[in-house]
């Protein structure tokens, strides 16, 4: 088998316009960038490169005989998926599909020059490049949706967003993909990493936070089985106890002594009040949040 290089690309390397047009779809393997980058790279001005590439016909670049490669590339691909683009890029060079890691934006321009169904998106975040099927939510919406979690019921799980069926060498490549994600939020904050539970300790108006410093209010310090039993009644997934022993660690303001919940300085009546009414608030909030 012939790698990708060589059996799909035609990109003769001392024809100048043949490998500007190559650098800007990424048929080189590097990506594809813009008219300005490319200017700076071949010493030429930024609608010099424009010219060249409009005039250009960048299928005359994709070889025939390449066709079967590029739809197996694809169909492998889709296979593995969510990954790393990087990770999926290595695997296609140590399988052989390619002599080097060969950026996929190269090959999403192929499929779509040639009009080949491709099954899966690229997606960024800070920085980080993720291949992800075409189905699967922008991350911003799965970085809402853990707010929102962690407002109403205090901490959540990975578990809680896989799409995956649980087990699955799938939801395994997802739950890897979410871990990622939610770490690029500076607030995210492990409480179990080994069972997924966590938390986003910078979400404005956190129930479980608030319920736990009422109670603390009125009895402090508390064991934590009568602090977990104060939250059952917030009808959300409730955390084992040694993990909720590690959320009241993290809450500012509240210390651990074995399984002992201790609020240091004491709350006093009137901080109270003002916690009651702040749940209140909050859980209205969540209330009309969910009503159609």
């Amino acid at each position: 088998m012939a790698p990708l290089e060589k059996a799909l690309f035609a990109v003769p390397s001392k024809d100048r316009n043949s490998s500007i047009v190559a650098r800007h779809y990424g048929f080189d393997g590097k990506g594809g960038a813009n008219f300005q980058k490319i200017g700076n790279e071949f010493d030429l001005t930024r609608e010099r490169v424009r010219q060249i590439v409009s005039e250009a016909d960048p299928l005359s670049h994709l070889l025939q005989k390449g066709y079967p490669l590029l739809d197996r590339i694809i169909t492998t691909i889709a296979a593995g998926l969510p990954a790393p683009a990087a990770l999926v890029e290595s695997r296609l060079q140590q399988t052989g599909f390619s002599t080097k890691p060969f950026r996929i934006e190269g090959i999403l321009n192929a499929a779509r020059l040639l009009s080949r169904p491709v099954p899966f998106r690229l997606n960024s975040l800070s920085k980080a490049r993720y291949i992800v099927p075409t189905a699967y939510p922008p991350f911003s919406e799965i970085i809402t949706e853990a707010r929102q979690e962690v407002r109403k019921n205090g901490m959540t799980t990975i578990s809680q967003f896989l799409m995956g069926r649980p087990g699955s060498d799938e939801a395994q490549r997802e739950s890897a993909l979410l871990e990622s994600v939610m770490s690029t939020q500076r607030d995210f904050r492990w409480l179990d990493k080994k069972s997924g539970w966590f938390w986003l300790a910078a979400t404005p108006r956190n129930c479980a936070v608030s319920r736990i410093r009422k109670m603390l209010a009125v009895a402090n310090p508390l064991p934590v089985v009568e602090v977990r039993a104060g939250l059952e009644r917030m009808e959300g997934p409730l955390a084992p106890e040694k993990t909720l022993l590690e959320f009241c660690r993290q809450i500012p303001g509240i210390t651990v002594e074995g399984e002992t919940v201790r609020a240091t300085p004491e709350i006093e009546a009137v901080d109270c009040a003002k916690l009651l009414r702040g749940t209140k608030t909050a859980n209205s909030a969540t209330t009309s949040a969910t009503l159609p």
